[in-house]
């Protein structure tokens, strides 16, 4: 359907809907609202009503955003401004930037993701909880309950901010609703029975416990205001600011300054929100600060049955909210174009439960008059008549598996079948299944990736790096394949130990060898711990070099690459990818930091960093969050789940201010806590069990309900059952009893045997396009096969540092050596290669607000982007997609403009560089000169047309191509000795709209450059002050302040 046809009734009744009035579109799944929303656009642009640039589009995922821009520009074409098109918190982080100082609000101010946020926030928690200073001791501090503790307080701390509650009211009313502890009359809480008889209590108290309950709230609150405090405090000296911070700080800047109001007044006339089921409270204030109370001029499009956010404080109720605004207009949009209608009718019957809709949405395509819907939850066995939760995994896993073959013998494409799964952990057993039939698969949104046993395996590497006596990564390293000692052999090493975490870790790694270990198992161990050995030097490096290292030494790597286990790759591939991304919001980072990054993000249901595209010629396997808004022909519902989630460790109740934890400081059940949980009579009593409904949540019925509606074709629903002595059948949950109900009431089968996996099941070559995270073998074998340890306390460099320090030592030494802050921040505007090599040292973290260079970053994306597809052989990509998927990646909105000067250079380049072989694309390379470490990336190797290795880097501007020699020469010292590529030519590649040329540069020898590189090591280690003023002072953070020697 393109976007200029197919417009339904239903469609243009929303185009046409009035600019003063505000509009609610309650679009149904799979019924084209993004469809909607752009022709909505252009009918206003077509009749002259409102220009396209005077439109403001608002989501939430930047993915969405990028994809709604590049919809837009295919509707309009070049020659028309398109409207801005963003997320709520980059449009708020814009305001900010281009206001900042209007707003009082630092220009080195930068944007932080919500797992980068709760690692600042374990900081403020660790530093409370296990200092001196401050009473923690009324929390549960077991360590298995910490981790639930510190997720309870973080999400306390985020849903203070948006709610726009200081930290002092919330302690007033915290302590407060403590007082009212000691109030409560009940001291018994009983179910009522059905006969009559008095029932065992549920809960009881005493007036001295109860207050020693209350005492210990006011000690819980006071703690955890001082976690709030000392963490915005953390936030602040970092200049970071949360999401929910952006919005606060715009909102109240815009409020705070009329003339800012009048001008983003005047410059949108019309807003459209995509996806308002899932705003939160903040973003409903933020609305009515840019356009008023009754919102006149918004519309908002979204559908509440698809609400899926509530853990980030997504409230479903503000469509109806909106609904109910003076003068709002509402429209439904029924008609799906996804699904057969079997596959909505049961979705229907799924949500009505709670939305009471009277009917199912309509599918355009009709009924598919077979039975498409298929359920399974029968797994016992002759052998195991009562299967526990993991067997009825495995079973699943197995039936999946086998589904998914026979299908591929029929002659479906692995890219059209995904699997879905509420948890992104518990996945291993269906990636072993198909991997047994050589089925391939990608883990996306985080499904089941941190569970890989190559993953687990390189994490594991790096806890022993990071803490080497981490008792339960050595027990992991010794089932690796690179030790690989038997069960039995565990069990007799840890026999005998003492009952602390470090104990095996110490049997492993540093006590003698019990004598009567066998031959083969002490050389095993031997061999780990040499690694381990080799490892120890970088266990305060820097990540860049720590996560080689581990990869080099460990071998884990080529032991992949040797058994042609692509899918492995991949996933280590794509925890490299982490790291570096890490790495650049944290420059500083170490093994210990990123491991702590990883377990915070195995903590979260779902990060937009995890939300890949899915793949192209493999089975997707990811969450069902990440799914929202995508589909596929066929879809694998999997260990369909239960129907509650467990209350959280702690959380604030909203209505009373009370801040309530299930459990005390002795790990007792709190009765205070249970009477506000069951609200008892005044005679203590709460409904008999049968009363209650213990049915699924909202949320989570809803989220059933995507996964359905994600299927064209067909969708098949797995799950387990509970069995007992009294349901030898076993029970299912709801969401499985419904469907089963549904699908009988069609006449249709249930529990269907599996089929035999047939031919389909064959390996076929994993996605390896320009967008595919699964990497080729070569990346690897980048890093040296050796890697020195790191002899003094030199971070590694770059060639932008080498050349910062030789032209002015000072702001090095300040940056790198007295790790002094940036005190102020370069102009935003582009600058030109000399001064953006010197301001990269020090240039503006990824999200900073004031970031410079974009026009660079951009042209540099988009021909990676086409070098890898080069080397992988993919189909020629024009350069406007590779330009808009790369801005897409780095979450860059450039205007017209900017857009076709980047399309001319990239296609200019292109051209130029048509009849080259590619080999090696943004190649990573660790060189070792003596004990100096030099890392970086080389943009592009080539073989020209008449077969002579060539090393090209990018770049813009007009600075003489000599000034780069120093550079090149080191990339290609790194060409020969890592990539083994001898006697390079190497060449300058610039690009400046639809001109791109190649200027070949002569280099420094080998003596030079290591000379070079020793000189600026040996003032570095010296810190050398030295002060040489020119032109590049202007991007300096350190003019002015404390340099005063700037030109």
């Amino acid at each position: 359907m393109t976007e200029r046809s197919s417009v339904t009734d239903e469609q243009r009744a929303v185009a046409e809907h009035p600019l003063d009035q505000p509009g609610v579109v309650d679009a149904g799944a799979g019924t084209g609202k993004t469809h909607t929303i752009i022709n909505r656009v252009a009918y206003l642009h077509d009749q002259g009503i409102v220009e396209p640039k005077h439109v403001l589009l608002l989501t939430f995922a930047r993915k969405a955003a990028a994809e709604l821009r590049r919809r837009v520009l295919e509707r309009l074409g070049p020659d028309v401004e398109p409207p801005q098109c963003s997320t709520f918190h980059a449009f708020a982080s814009s305001v900010l930037s281009a206001h900042a100082y209007d707003l009082d609000v630092s220009p080195d101010a930068t944007v932080i993701e919500d797992i980068d946020a709760r690692l600042v926030f374990r900081a403020a928690f660790e530093e409370v909880v296990y200092g001196g200073d401050v009473d923690a001791s009324a929390f549960p501090l077991r360590p298995v309950q910490r981790d639930s503790l510190r997720d309870g307080l973080f999400a306390i701390a985020q849903g203070l901010k948006e709610r726009e509650i200081s930290i002092e009211r919330f302690l007033e009313r915290a302590l407060s609703a403590a007082d009212e502890i000691e109030r409560i009359r009940q001291r018994v809480i009983r179910r009522r029975s059905r006969d009559g008889r008095l029932r065992k209590p549920e809960a009881e108290t005493s007036d001295e416990a109860l207050r020693v309950e209350a005492q210990d709230a006011r000690a819980r609150a006071r703690a955890a205001a001082e976690i709030f405090r000392r963490y915005d405090a953390r936030l602040r000296q970092r200049h970071a600011l949360t999401y929910p911070d952006l919005l606060l700080l715009a909102r109240r800047g815009i409020e705070a300054n009329p003339a800012l109001a009048r001008e983003l007044a005047g410059r949108y006339r019309l807003c459209i929100v995509d996806e308002f089921q899932d705003t939160d409270l903040s973003q409903w204030r933020f609305l009515e600060t840019l356009f008023g109370a009754d919102l006149e001029r918004v519309t908002v499009v979204g559908d509440p049955r698809q609400s899926i956010f509530g853990f980030r404080g997504a409230v479903p109720e503000n469509v109806g909210k909106f609904r109910a605004l003076p003068r709002s207009r509402s429209y439904r949009l029924t008609e799906n174009r996804r699904s057969h209608q079997e596959i909505l009718d049961l979705a229907h019957a799924i949500i009505a439960k709670d939305t009471h809709d009277e009917r199912a949405l309509r599918a355009h395509r009709g009924r598919a008059g077979v039975q498409n819907v298929h359920v399974a939850s029968r797994w016992a066995t002759a052998r195991d008549p009562a299967p526990n939760a993991d067997a009825c995994r495995q079973a699943q896993a197995a039936a999946v598996a086998a589904r998914i073959g026979r299908l591929l013998s029929d002659g479906r494409a692995p890219s059209e079948i995904a699997i879905l799964t509420r948890n992104k952990t518990l996945v291993q057993p269906f990636t072993a299944a198909l991997r047994t039939l050589d089925i391939p698969f990608r883990l996306l949104g985080g499904a089941g990736f941190y569970e890989t046993p190559e993953v687990r395996d390189a994490l594991a590497w790096l806890r022993v790096l990071a803490d080497p006596l981490d008792g339960q990564a050595a027990a992991r390293l010794c089932a690796s394949p690179v030790c690989g000692i038997s069960d039995a052999t565990a069990v007799e090493l840890a026999a005998g130990l003492e009952d602390d975490d470090t104990a095996f870790a110490r049997r492993i790694f540093v006590d003698p060898l019990p004598p009567t270990l066998d031959a083969d198992s002490r050389t095993r161990i031997e061999r780990l711990r040499k690694i381990v050995d080799a490892l120890e030097p970088y266990s305060a490096a820097a990540l860049q070099l720590a996560l080689p290292a581990v990869f080099a030494q460990s071998g884990i790597v080529a032991a992949y690459a040797e058994s042609g286990d692509r899918q492995a790759l991949a996933n280590l591939r794509k925890l490299r990818e982490l790291a570096s991304d890490y790495q650049d919001r944290n420059r500083e980072a170490q093994a210990r930091d990123f491991v702590r990054y990883i377990d915070e993000i195995g903590r979260v249901d779902f990060d937009d960093r995890e939300a890949d595209w899915p793949a192209t010629d493999a089975v997707t396997i990811m969450t069902v969050h990440a799914a929202k808004g995508l589909e596929w022909p066929v879809v694998f519902v999997i260990d369909v789940w239960p129907p509650k989630k467990p209350q959280p460790l702690i959380w604030l109740d909203h209505e009373s201010g009370a801040l309530l934890c299930r459990e005390g400081r002795d790990d007792a059940p709190l009765f205070h806590v249970s009477h506000w949980l069951w609200r008892p009579d005044d005679d203590g009593f709460i409904p008999h069990e049968d009363d209650v409904d213990g049915g699924p949540s909202a949320e989570e019925r809803r989220l059933f309900y995507v996964a359905l509606t994600r299927a064209r074709d067909e969708v098949h629903v797995l799950g387990p059952r509970r069995y007992s002595a009294s349901n030898p059948d076993g029970v299912p949950n709801p969401f499985m009893r419904e469907t089963e109900a549904w699908i009988q009431a069609q006449g249709w089968v249930a529990d269907e045997p599996s089929p035999p996996a047939g031919a389909g099941a064959r390996q076929l070559k994993l996605a390896m396009d320009v967008s595919s995270s699964a990497p080729e073998t070569e990346t690897y074998e980048s890093y040296p096969a050796q890697l020195q340890p790191i002899a003094h306390a030199l971070p590694p460099l770059s060639y932008s540092v080498l050349h910062a320090y030789e032209r002015c030592p000072r702001s090095v030494t300040y940056r790198a050596v007295m790790r002094l802050p940036e005190l102020r921040r370069g102009p935003s505007e582009e600058l030109d290669d000399a001064l953006a090599d010197a301001a990269s040292l020090d240039a503006a973290e990824p999200g900073a607000l004031l970031a410079a260079g974009d026009f660079g970053r951009l042209v540099h994306r988009a021909l990676e982007r086409w070098a890898r597809g080069r080397i992988a052989s993919a189909v020629d990509v024009e350069g406007s997609a590779l330009v808009d998927q790369a801005a897409a990646e780095l979450q860059l909105c450039p205007k017209n403009a900017e857009r076709a000067r980047a399309v001319a250079s990239v296609e200019a380049t292109m051209a130029a560089l048509a009849d080259w072989d590619v080999l090696r694309a943004e190649a990573p390379f660790t060189l070792q000169y003596g004990d100096i470490v030099v890392a970086g990336y080389i943009d592009l190797i080539a073989r020209d047309p008449r077969g002579r290795a060539t090393i090209v880097d990018y770049k813009t501007g007009v600075t003489k191509s000599s000034a780069y020699s120093l550079q090149l020469a080191i990339y290609r010292d790194a060409a020969e000795r890592v990539y083994g590529l001898s006697g390079a030519a190497c060449a300058i590649g610039r690009f400046d709209g639809e001109r791109f040329a190649l200027e070949p540069l002569d280099v420094p020898s080998d003596s030079d450059v290591r000379e070079r590189i020793a000189s600026v090591a040996a003032g570095l280690r010296l810190a050398d002050v030295t002060a040489r003023p020119g032109e590049w002072c202007w991007t300096c953070p350190y003019r002015a302040a404390p340099c005063d020697a700037y030109r």
